[in-house]
């Protein structure tokens, strides 16, 4: 997720340093998943807030995709080796719900994409998948679910014009 970010925001001049993600690979590498949550949290604030000084649109919607690609190299990462303590990085339904408001405040235009319409359909799906009772693991069937999703919107991403 880190990577995605780093890269993304670095095409849209919005760097962040490297220095983060090689801490939050070095966590990780020690299982401290909150700690890493932690900082993925404020790495998409910086980001955030550097990408808005640009259209709007865009970076809410490369602050989703971003997400969507964590989300999707996540999923598919624990669906193959389920951990229920890991799973704490995705039961976040406060910021599916946060990502649902900001394509809610997108453009006229921009909400008439085709594309834009799955996608805020799918980030519904996507809350309930991950809304979790705080303190109990996300289910390894609906990491399945979340890593399907997350598959097919990125390829649906990767294939728009």
């Amino acid at each position: 997720m880190a990577t995605t970010v780093a890269g993304l925001s670095g095409k849209l001049n919005a760097n962040i340093e490297q220095s983060l993600n090689d801490k939050m690979f070095a966590l990780v590498k020690q299982g401290k998943w909150m700690e890493v949550r932690g900082m993925l949290d404020e790495q998409q604030t910086t980001v955030k807030e550097k990408l808005n000084r640009l259209d709007k649109d865009a970076a809410i919607l490369v602050t989703i995709g971003g997400w969507l690609e964590g989300l999707n190299v996540v999923s598919k990462s624990l669906a193959s080796n389920y951990s229920a303590d890991a799973t704490s990085i995705i039961r976040n339904p406060k910021l599916v719900e946060y990502l649902i408001g900001e394509m809610n405040s997108l453009s006229a235009t921009a909400k008439g994409n085709d594309l834009v319409k799955d996608i805020s359909n799918k980030l519904g799906d996507i809350k309930t998948l991950v809304n979790i009772e705080k303190g109990k693991p996300v289910p390894q069937e609906n990491v399945k679910k979340l890593a399907e999703i997350s598959a097919g919107l990125i390829k649906s991403v990767e294939g728009a014009k």
